[in-house]
């Protein structure tokens, strides 16, 4: 497991030129959110696309997942086989879906006021699928995991640790592995109140093809709330990668993930910020 980069600001030594090469692949920036009645027909037609292109993978993820246990393999094949090139989305498509979720986290942290940078992206919408967690974000980013979620008939009576963690592998819509992000932590337990037993360790790693990356407000750290223990990963996370000939497509994720361990030994992990 690769331990996560400290204070990573580093991008691509001509990541300044790139950003100026390639203004026609990246929608336009505003300073104020777009209301629904404002979106451009390409951003609706790019919303609509993305709504019929998540129930298509929840089904096929539905159709699939219990004889195929290797979601990463079932992705991989849902992008090589099972989307028509009309359903497949172009990097001006993804452009269109970063800059409207941007200019609604612009909204959410005055809204809230908070910086930007503490205003998670937003989830449209969650599925399980028997074991597994799928997270759909308005940016034309999805997040698929193992269901961390446990009870206390996962575990032996007489144990009194045990070990909890989330963990999610982040995909664009034009079928990319962007990162991955995760969290692991041994946990007491005996009856009354849950305490911390060692070993924490929260992390992200990169997707192999991208060309631009980096991450900000990275914050890791564990502590108790009341008779619980909690554990907490969040960053921003900035890529870009190039695809089908645009040059580079751009797009932003601020992510948190929790762990919260619970006395009678059971633990769940979220996905959501939770302080907003």
């Amino acid at each position: 497991m690769l331990k996560k980069l400290k204070n990573l600001v580093a991008m691509i030594t001509c990541s300044i030129f790139m950003f100026s090469s390639v203004a026609p692949v990246m929608a336009s920036n505003t300073n104020s959110a777009m209301t629904t009645s404002s979106y451009t027909n390409q951003q609706k037609q790019a919303i609509e696309k993305l709504s019929k292109s998540e129930d298509k993978l929840v089904d096929y993820l539905k159709a699939n997942s219990a004889t195929n246990k290797n979601i990463k393999t079932l992705i991989d094949n849902f992008f090589s086989n099972e989307l028509t090139n009309d359903e497949k989305f172009t990097g001006n498509e993804i452009a269109e879906l970063n800059t409207l979720s941007e200019n609604n986290r612009e909204v959410k942290a005055k809204s809230l006021n908070k910086t930007k940078a503490k205003v998670p992206t937003a989830v449209r919408k969650s599925v399980v699928i028997n074991d597994t967690d799928i997270d759909f974000y308005d940016n034309g980013i999805f997040a698929i995991g193992k269901n961390n979620t446990s009870t206390t008939s996962d575990i032996s009576v007489a144990a009194s640790i045990r070990y909890a963690q989330s963990y999610k592998d982040y995909y664009s819509w034009v079928g990319v592995h962007i990162f991955t992000v995760a969290q692991s932590l041994n946990f007491s337990y005996d009856g009354v109140k849950a305490d911390y037993a060692g070993n924490y360790d929260g992390w992200y790693q990169r997707g192999s093809i991208l060309s631009l990356w980096q991450v900000s407000e990275w914050e890791e750290g564990h502590y108790a709330v009341g008779n619980n223990y909690e554990a907490k990963v969040s960053g921003l996370f900035h890529t870009g990668f190039e695809y089908q000939g645009f040059g580079l497509v751009i797009q932003d994720l601020v992510i948190t993930q929790y762990v919260t361990c619970y006395p009678n030994s059971a633990y769940d992990a979220t996905y959501i910020e939770r302080d907003v």
